[in-house]
């Protein structure tokens, strides 16, 4: 039985996840405007199939984590002048509860073996109500609709990435190359979950939010695109990697210059869904030629 809970657990919030990207995004703000946020129920929901509605501990640590987060952004609407303080507290809950593995271990499952990290993927929806349906920042763009000119510009950011990331990586010894190519089903897996679970869900925390954050704040594109990248860099800095110790500036470096070239394709694009593709091209590189 609780198998069973776990797989609808798994394919209810992905459904959820992606619906964000669709015309159901609508609906969520019809029933926000009407239920204000009752709305975030839907993001709780998956943590309540894979616990099997056990009334625990756990599921105490998992509604406050909600509510604290509800409590902060309502706190920003109330207190105008601290909007944005009380909105980045929000931003930092959600996010270091999911960094720091402060939330209830729970999984979902896709597939026999296929486990989903849903305590993540309940973070990320509650990010997503919070700061695309309830309290929505503007243009975050959620949006699949991809021309020839976006994947140009997905592109590009990969190449702004190889002539300056690489040889910067190689100089400072933190990149060797080691090719080594997936089998194909592995590859194939790889960059589906790799985009959805990370290239993507990264986008929307990184420039979806917090640097449209930071241009709601200051008003200048360039400004909130460096803080973001600095951000984004910084996060990194306790990543292990071989012949550099924590905390670790060398992948510091090279995920800030990473991070500058997504926030350049969404700046240019403003779809985070185009931002998730050099993403994931980049990581990709990482992972078939240089990954030790």
């Amino acid at each position: 039985m609780l198998d069973t809970m776990q797989y609808i657990a798994a394919w209810y919030s992905l459904f959820v996840y992606l619906s964000f990207f669709t015309v159901f995004k609508k609906q969520y703000i019809r029933f926000a405007q009407r239920y204000k946020e009752g709305v975030f129920a839907i993001a709780f929901l998956p943590y309540l199939f894979a616990n099997g509605f056990s009334l625990d501990i756990d599921l105490l640590k998992m509604l406050g984590y909600f509510v604290l987060v509800i409590i902060l952004l309502r706190l920003a609407e109330y207190y105008q002048k601290s909007k944005i303080a009380f909105q980045f507290l929000a931003v930092l809950v959600i996010w270091f509860a999911i960094e720091f593995d402060l939330l209830p271990e729970v999984n979902g499952l896709l597939f026999a073996g296929v486990d989903v990290p849903l305590a993540a993927l309940v973070g990320l929806l509650l990010l997503l109500f919070a700061f695309a349906i309830v309290y929505p920042l503007e243009k975050m763009g959620l949006s699949f609709e991809v021309s020839f000119k976006d994947i140009a510009m997905a592109l590009y950011g990969v190449l702004g990435f190889v002539v300056v990331g690489l040889p910067i990586g190689l100089a400072i010894g933190f990149l060797k190359f080691n090719y080594a190519l997936p089998d194909l089903g592995n590859l194939i897996v790889g960059i589906v979950f790799g985009y959805l679970f990370v290239a993507l869900a990264e986008e929307i925390l990184f420039r979806g939010v917090i640097q449209n954050l930071f241009y709601t704040f200051f008003n200048n594109e360039y400004l909130a695109l460096g803080l973001s990248t600095v951000i984004f860099g910084l996060s990194h800095i306790n990543n292990k990697t071989a012949g550099f110790a924590v905390p670790n500036w060398g992948f510091v470096l090279l995920a800030s210059i990473a991070g500058l070239c997504y926030g350049w394709v969404y700046l240019k694009t403003k779809k985070l869904t185009v931002a998730a593709i050099t993403h994931l091209l980049v990581n990709l590189i990482w992972l078939v030629f240089f990954k030790s």
